[in-house]
């Protein structure tokens, strides 16, 4: 049975042992993470009737593109320990993604914060756009 994406979390860890993780303020859509592998050509001079052929290369755990209502003075937005503050620290992050399905499927990864994009129009709410490069093998589950 089809389920909607209404009451997807997404929550950043704050690095602290045992960590605690915060849902973002105000998610408004996410998409991603684009799982892929590689297919690393293996053809030669000599392959059969002429078909290349591949292996299994490098698996990427691609990137999330997370839209938000931004909230500039919201802690989990924010420059002093928020999202912004994040990116500019240039570290990993790590982030739970919990799917609003029955069985509580949850993804965890370590995110590099690759941009964080506000926009402001005059007359509708301030959203923002945020890149999340996935470094590192996620957990599934």
């Amino acid at each position: 049975m089809a389920d909607i994406g209404y009451g997807v979390l997404l929550k950043m860890g704050n690095a602290a042992t045992p960590e605690v993780f915060t849902a973002l303020a105000e998610v408004l859509g996410i998409s991603g993470p684009g799982l892929s592998m590689e297919a690393v050509d293996t053809t030669h001079a000599t392959s059969t009737n002429a078909w290349k052929t591949y292996i299994a290369g490098l698996l990427d755990a691609g990137e999330l593109s997370v839209d938000l209502a931004f909230l500039p003075s919201d802690g989990t937005q924010d420059e002093t320990t928020g999202l912004i503050s994040k990116m500019v620290g240039r570290a990993a992050v790590n982030f739970e993604m919990v799917f609003p399905n029955t069985a509580g499927t949850e993804w965890s990864f370590p995110c590099l914060i690759t941009s964080f994009e506000p926009t402001v129009p005059i007359e509708d709410r301030m959203t923002a756009s945020v890149t999340l490069k996935i470094s590192g093998e996620p957990t599934l589950a």
